[in-house]
């Protein structure tokens, strides 16, 4: 039976009470926002509740996330002024900027994984003030590097510590990034302009050899600096700034991708265990942090360096992978670390060892920091389950188990071992003893 309608409405059909909700879901499943494109997220609770400061900006806010932020609004007028920067350094129009967010303004607006309730207008008008903020930013840190670049020093912000103290931790946050494209097409249009200038003779360095500039002087002293074939690759795709950290903590060698294993319950043994068993434990020259390898009983660990920064990086690349759903690497390093590492003795060998190279106060705090990495993170494809397997079966050969058995409860200190001569020195001339009466 169906109930009349009007004449803008639709029949009703009494007799079923469900369809009004079924449109009402369609309708829904119609309007929801497809995860094609995200790579800009907010950090879910089950990672966030860890540790929330890493997570959200403290001082200026980069992107739409954060933007409505009160606490943020102060630094708004610092981010204006480093527009006024950005427009004066080469002769292009405000509306060329413009035009080249607007034309994209939907790949942009799918790159963040919320709603955005922002206007065309005010949306762009974030895009441009925050690309050119990060832009400038990086020209004043390091764009000496490739030329003086007319960036001037005496600004609202006095010095450039302030900028690596209080704005750099804002900027390597997940949920405080533009799109890289955004960037490097901004950046882009004053490099044609300067290159078709005359008059002007400096370089402007391109998006990416800027952003990798920042990378080798924040973290000169570690090896991933040195990662940088990957840069020269023309299908190389960075979302933002911590993709693109991710890329250095990426496996070097095309081999080493696929060194992949099941996460399985068994942990490896802690780096002092694998110490007691006779494992050599070693300083490996690779420049990839996932280039942990054992063969022949040689355990290669690449050198890491941990410093006040490294919770805050660690944290957000891993709450990337997490949520982008990109092969776990940073996730997988973390893990058999977290396996390495069970207490501060074992941070203190690695020390030892020229593997880690410790910044912090003491040994426990690096041992907390590295347990503490891992939790409430989710695994499915584990990158060191050769290595694990490796070691398992190393260690399970009865004459290590004897050995490392020896070596624990007899050898494990100097006292002991001198308790033991004496009883190695009757063993031996009873040995001589049987084997002289035999020969008699």
């Amino acid at each position: 039976m169906r109930r009349r309608a009007g004449n803008n409405e639709a029949p009703i059909n009494i007799e079923n009470p469900y369809i009004l909700l079924a449109a009402s879901i369609r309708q829904m499943l119609d309007t929801s926002v497809s995860r094609e494109g995200h790579c800009i997220y907010r950090v879910p609770a089950y990672l966030r509740c860890k540790s929330k400061d890493v997570y959200t900006p403290s001082v200026i806010s980069i992107g739409t996330l954060h933007h409505d932020n009160g606490d943020l609004k102060p630094m708004e007028e610092l981010k204006r002024s480093y527009l006024k920067k950005f427009l004066h350094r080469v002769d292009v129009r405000l509306e060329v900027y413009i035009k080249k967010i607007k034309d994209q303004e939907e790949k942009l607006r799918a790159c963040y994984a919320d709603v955005i309730e922002f206007s065309s207008e005010d949306f762009i008008q974030i895009m441009m003030v925050d690309a050119a903020f990060v832009i400038e930013i990086l020209l004043k840190l390091c764009g000496h590097r490739f030329n003086p670049l007319g960036v001037d020093d005496h600004d609202n912000i006095s010095s450039k510590s302030w900028i690596i103290n209080y704005i750099m931790p804002d900027m390597l946050k997940l949920e405080n990034q533009v799109p890289f494209c955004i960037l490097e097409d901004l950046l882009e249009l004053q490099r044609i302009a300067a290159d078709a200038n005359s008059n002007i003779t400096y370089v402007i360095p391109s998006m990416m050899n800027l952003a990798f500039e920042f990378i080798n002087m924040t973290f000169s002293s570690t090896s991933m600096v040195q990662n940088v074939g990957m840069l020269g690759s023309s299908s190389l795709k960075v979302e933002h700034f911590i993709a693109f950290l991710r890329l250095f903590y990426l496996p070097k060698d095309s081999h080493i991708i696929n060194i992949g294993g099941e996460v399985k319950a068994v942990n490896a043994p802690s780096i002092s265990e694998l110490e007691m068993a006779g494992v050599k434990i070693v300083w490996g020259s690779s420049t990839s942090l996932s280039a942990i390898r054992f063969v022949d009983g040689i355990l290669e660990i690449p050198r890491l360096l941990i410093h006040n920064g490294s919770e805050l990086l660690f944290r957000n690349i891993v709450a990337f992978e997490q949520c982008h759903g990109c092969p776990s690497y940073v996730n997988s390093y973390l893990s058999i670390l977290d396996d390495f590492v069970n207490a501060p003795m074992d941070v203190e060998l690695l020390v030892r060892k020229g593997i880690f190279i410790n910044m912090l106060s003491d040994h426990n705090e690096v041992s907390t920091l590295i347990n503490d990495l891992g939790k409430g993170v989710v695994i499915s494809d584990f990158y060191f389950g050769s290595v694990r397997e490796e070691l398992d079966r190393y260690l399970k050969s009865p004459w290590i188990k004897w050995k490392s058995t020896l070596k624990r409860h007899f050898f494990n200190s100097p006292w002991a071992t001198k308790q033991m001569i004496p009883f190695i020195i009757i063993l031996m001339l009873t040995i001589i003893q049987m084997v002289y009466s035999t020969i008699k």
